[in-house]
């Protein structure tokens, strides 16, 4: 295409800027909304990626199910307990294992009180104690880990010494906490994991969990370390079968699963795919709009300009170039939304990446920007312009000079 089609429908846009500027409209919110969208579902996604690989290739997870009970009788959930997990460190094929259990309780520090998650950490052994630690996503950047001896010691997530929790203040080492009425003290502080209630949690030893805040033996997740990475698959499928023996349910029917830490990533890609394909429809709702405002002003351009387009027929330019002119541009139409977008884009997905750092501690959700989301993003607009523009560029190419001439 000729460097003077594009010169001149640049002119024609810049002297109807209110128009050019409303017609942009559409294209703009759109592309914004599809770019901001993929980076930060895309920097949630490298996120837990990195979160699962450092699970390691031959971790399982272990977790109880829900089960649909009779009619009329809702759901029902049968848990795992410490037999399960003695079960399982008793299997050859198994190196290692680890479990935690958590529950809510009534924390109070002075005269606040607050409802938060506490965390069981396994302590009927210290490899399984050793263990949980090698799970747990941050280490301590206060005071000392906790001890599998620890009776009344007490470890924090980053928030409660960062984030004035507690009617504006924070909570120090060695200050004293009260869980459903028994005393405890604060031994360490954990750094920030990015996940707010990880952040928010309170860790005791699997002893001091049954006596201050549930006593039971159920087990919410067991963590197995198997001892041969590259038969993972069927050594999950062993585990599977030789646990719902112990369990007493038929495996086909199990009241339980267990997972590799890529069907967990498999699992959590589906839901965002899922939540992005239906954002991002909603924005295509947006440039949908924005190609048909395209589309009417290109018609109105076309009835406008229809002396300019005899005059230059009358001259030797032929249909293609009448065409070429229009059809550049509307492209260019979508080409400028299409740029000012990607621009509030990225501005509104590293802003969210700001506010979400400054919440949560650390730099969990990041927006994830290649060249390829925002070259595509440019095509892509400056195709929904050209694609747009075609048929009143058809309409233009079809005017006859003699009769543009004769009507002006």
């Amino acid at each position: 295409m000729r460097r003077e089609f594009i010169q001149l429908a640049w002119q024609s846009l810049r002297r109807q800027q209110l128009r050019s500027w409303l017609t942009l409209l559409g294209i703009v919110i759109g592309i914004a909304a599809v770019v901001a969208l993929i980076s930060l579902g895309q920097g949630l996604e490298q996120a837990v990626l990195g979160e699962v690989e450092a699970l390691g290739g031959d971790t399982l997870i272990v977790q109880a199910s829900s089960q649909l009970g009779s009619a009329g009788a809702g759901s029902s959930r049968t848990p795992l307990t410490e037999r399960d997990v003695e079960f399982l460190e008793r299997q050859s094929s198994v190196q290692s294992v680890s479990y935690f259990t958590f529950s809510s309780a009534r924390v109070e520090y002075r005269d606040t009180v607050r409802f938060l998650t506490v965390i069981s950490v396994p302590s009927r052994n210290q490899d399984s104690f050793n263990s949980f630690f090698e799970y747990w996503p941050s280490g301590v950047q206060l005071g000392r880990e906790l001890s599998s001896s620890d009776r009344v010691g007490i470890a924090l997530g980053s928030q409660h010494l960062t984030r004035n929790l507690w009617n504006g203040r924070n909570i120090g080492l060695n200050d004293k906490l009260t869980i459903n009425n028994n005393v405890v003290r604060v031994v360490g502080f954990y750094e920030p994991t990015g996940n707010p209630q990880d952040d928010r949690s309170l860790l005791v030893t699997e002893n001091a969990f049954r006596q201050f805040v549930e006593d039971t033996d159920r087990v919410d997740t067991i963590i197995v370390r198997v001892t041969d990475e590259s038969r993972i698959d069927e050594i999950s499928r062993q585990l599977e079968r030789g646990l719902a023996r112990e369990r007493g349910v038929d495996v086909n029917r199990a009241d339980f699963s267990i997972q590799t830490p890529l069907e967990l990533v498999a699992s959590f890609q589906s839901i965002i795919n899922i939540v992005q394909a239906v954002l991002i429809g909603i924005a295509g709702i947006s440039l949908f709009v924005g190609g048909v405002g395209i589309t009417n002003t290109m018609y109105t351009s076309v009835l406008e300009r229809r002396k300019e387009i005899g005059i230059m027929k009358a001259i030797g330019a032929k249909n293609s170039d009448i065409f070429s002119l229009f059809f550049i541009e509307s492209g260019l139409l979508g080409l400028v939304g299409g740029i000012i977008g990607i621009a509030l884009g990225v501005g509104f997905a590293l802003l969210v990446q700001t506010i979400s750092t400054a919440a949560l501690g650390t730099s969990f959700l990041e927006a994830y920007l290649t060249w390829q989301l925002l070259v595509g993003a440019m095509l892509f607009s400056f195709l929904i312009g050209a694609l747009a523009g075609t048929l009143p560029a058809l309409q233009a190419a079809k005017e006859q000079a003699a009769d543009t001439l004769h009507d002006e």
